[in-house]
């Protein structure tokens, strides 16, 4: 895991927000995280 994963609210919607635990993300990691942002909750 490259961090913690909170509900929050935004313009009355709620929704998931990562708090990122590495400083430097690339590579594969940024591929991964870029898939996580397209999932549908």
């Amino acid at each position: 895991s490259y961090g913690e994963v909170y509900r929050g609210e935004w313009h009355g919607t709620e929704v998931a927000v990562k708090r990122f635990l590495l400083q430097d993300i690339s590579g594969e990691s940024l591929e991964e995280f870029k898939s996580e942002v397209r999932r549908p909750m």
